[in-house]
């Protein structure tokens, strides 16, 4: 019997050494589990890093969402920016209002007249295309032709005359009933000569849709601006064709 007893003693000892060395191994498990090393802890979870990941990418830097490249901004350039049209608008705006017309809607502004002729005498060829325009259908069978708008009606010697030299510029629109037709444009003043030596200026290849035509004053060299008779002259000499005038005016 105190065989037995001894080997349960001994089983008893051997059980609780047994619990006593499980108990210890375990306890530096658990401290190594619960203080991770720094360098686990420098180094999310793939959670953590997908969410920090998200966050970048939605989230632009300051640096990529402040400084937009040159093709994408929405900043216009010098080149492009709209205050030269501007100013230009506003030049042509300045040159209308202090401009001196002859013809508006294809009628003569007050105190100006008109004449009619060619080398054959004839003078039924200009008349109203509509209501903003006059037409003129030169003739066959003529050397010349001319259609005059004057100061004050058309007149021999002496003349009257009107000061046009603080204008710079002759415009005039213009078109042709088929398209490439040509016209001489003159100017005469009151002490000129009706013998055709005064300067011409070609206006070619007209098109069948309204253009303004611009001639410097200065070009009309044998004619002082300063008591000009005849404004306006159109004078043909080729075949028969019709040009039709809308707008005359002198431009400063």
């Amino acid at each position: 019997m105190s065989s037995i007893k001894q080997i349960k003693i001994w089983l008893i000892l051997l059980s609780l050494m047994s619990v006593v060395f499980v108990s210890c191994n375990n306890k530096p498990l658990e401290e190594t589990s619960s203080q991770p090393s720094e360098e686990t802890s420098s180094q999310p979870s793939e959670e953590t890093s997908s969410q920090l990941s998200e966050e970048t990418s939605s989230q632009p830097s300051e640096e990529t969402s402040s400084q937009p490249s040159e093709a994408t901004s929405s900043q216009p350039s010098e080149a492009t920016s709209s205050q030269p049209s501007e100013a230009t608008s506003n030049l042509k705006s300045e040159q209308t209002e202090n401009a001196q017309p002859i013809v508006s809607a294809g009628r003569l502004v007050s105190g100006y007249d008109m004449g009619v002729n060619t080398s054959g005498g004839r003078t039924d060829w200009v008349k109203m295309e509509d209501e903003n325009s006059q037409c003129m259908a030169y003739p066959g069978n003529q050397s010349w032709g001319a259609v005059f708008i004057t100061r004050g009606k058309p007149t021999p010697q002496p003349r009257s005359s009107q000061d046009l030299s603080q204008y710079q510029t002759l415009s005039l629109e213009l078109r042709g009933a088929k398209g490439g037709e040509s016209v001489l444009i003159g100017l005469k003043d009151n002490t000129d000569p009706d013998d055709g030596s005064e300067t011409k200026i070609p206006v070619s290849n007209l098109t069948t849709d309204w253009k303004t035509f611009t001639i410097p004053l200065s070009k009309f060299d044998t004619a002082d601006l300063s008591k000009l008779y005849v404004v306006t002259e159109f004078v043909f000499t080729a075949n028969p064709q019709t040009v039709c005038f809308r707008n005359i005016e002198y431009l400063p």
